[in-house]
């Protein structure tokens, strides 16, 4: 009986474990700076760990980015930094962004300001 018992208590916390997760789909939007962008890096983080939880790379053809670009994912609840690294007009274009996973939801991370900005910026 105490096996029986055991097995239905982790059974019990598994599932009570995955409904806390937060399916989360983060859709990186690009805008007009599309058409200029080779390739996107990202790292996600969670407070102030330096050990990424998660990588996404892409690499664009000719056109670039012409559309935004998805990448689902499973988060515990709550906020994350995302590190970017992008390649927009020959140039590398580094940012953070925060973002909060909160049940199944799509979070929007808009980067065409971003990008525009800094290419106006003299190169480090």
């Amino acid at each position: 009986m105490p096996v029986a018992f055991l097995g239905a208590l982790a059974l019990l916390a598994t599932r009570t474990c995955v409904s806390d997760v937060a399916k989360v789909e983060l859709r990186f939007a690009f805008g007009d700076a599309g058409a200029a962008t080779q390739s996107l890096e990202v790292e996600v983080f969670r407070d102030d760990d330096r050990d990424a939880l998660a990588t996404f790379k892409r690499v664009f053809n000719q056109d670039g980015a012409t559309a935004a670009v998805g990448w689902k994912l499973q988060l515990d609840p709550g906020l994350y930094t995302l590190e970017l690294r992008v390649r927009y007009r020959g140039r590398l274009v580094t940012l953070k962004k925060k973002v909060e996973a909160v049940g199944n939801a799509a979070v929007v991370v808009n980067l065409e300001s971003d990008l525009q900005a800094a290419v106006r910026r003299p190169p480090e």
